[in-house]
């Protein structure tokens, strides 16, 4: 599953530790490490966003004030991708995120926030690759069956 990663620069480490703790069940992508000079910034977020399965948001002070953040989040609502946001505890989400259900995140204890969200994405990789069998068993039965027709 891929993860598309939105936050301020601020929190560039925070970020880095959702992504390796993600690591295990989602491919994250941070746009900062996808350097791609001469290419718009916006389309190179905007293809990054299509590709991905969910789009986590960390909600902080400092995310709530870029509106890289918001674009991304709307971006991706109106691409219908899965939102996931980590909400800092001082914050309310207002705009795009405003209603939509989160992880509270504590920049004193973040690993409590970074723990709730990968045993989610690890439950949704499992329904993934669960239905993903299921998709394959009925292709493989429909095989078997057009072959034993064709005999």
């Amino acid at each position: 599953m891929k993860v598309f990663l939105s936050h301020s620069h601020e929190d560039i480490n925070y970020a880095k530790q959702i992504k390796e703790a993600l690591k295990p069940n989602c491919d994250v992508y941070i746009a900062s490490e996808d350097r791609q000079p001469g290419k718009p910034l916006s389309e190179k977020i905007e293809a990054a966003i299509r590709s991905c399965s969910f789009l986590v948001a960390l909600l902080t002070k400092e995310a709530e004030s870029s509106p890289w953040v918001h674009q991304e989040i709307g971006f991706a609502r109106a691409c219908k991708i899965n939102i996931i946001l980590l909400v800092d505890q001082d914050i309310k989400p207002k705009g795009m995120p405003e209603g939509l259900e989160y992880i509270v995140f504590d920049r004193r204890n973040p690993e409590i926030a970074i723990k709730n969200l990968n045993e989610f994405m690890s439950r949704k990789k499992k329904e993934k690759d669960l239905n993903d069998l299921f998709v394959l068993s009925l292709l493989i039965g429909g095989l078997i069956a057009l072959i034993g027709k064709a005999k």
